[in-house]
């Protein structure tokens, strides 16, 4: 996974490698400052990923992983949630959004009282 907070562009982007993942067996959820990403990797062998041997004595080495999986992230703060966009190409799930504009720094004039009243 790569995650890239690209600061020229205000956007945040995450790279996951799913290689032999449907994009309809992929879910993600925005909750609680998290990002969910969910789904299942299927055995191209069938429900079965356990294929039969070619003969009783074979020893063979598995490697490749299928059957669900979860992975929660951490989003940083000041994140529009609303405009994630994911797409899913060449085994590579790629989310990007946009940085919200960091309101927390600002000048706030003083005025009089009766400044107040008068703008109401």
């Amino acid at each position: 996974m790569d995650l890239i907070d690209d600061m020229t562009s205000s956007n945040i982007i995450v790279d996951l490698e799913m290689p032999g993942v449907d994009v309809n067996d992929i879910s993600l959820q925005l909750c609680n400052g998290q990002l969910v990403i969910s789904g299942k990797r299927r055995s191209p062998h069938g429900q079965n990923s356990n294929r039969a041997l070619p003969n009783p004595e074979a020893r063979p080495v598995r490697e490749l992983k299928y059957g669900r999986f979860y992975r929660a992230l951490p989003l940083p703060g000041g994140m529009e949630a609303t405009a994630v966009s994911a797409i899913l190409e060449r085994g590579v799930l790629s989310l990007k959004w946009p940085r919200l504009v960091d309101v927390t720094e600002r000048l706030i004039p003083p005025s009089t009282s009766s400044n107040a009243a008068s703008q109401t």
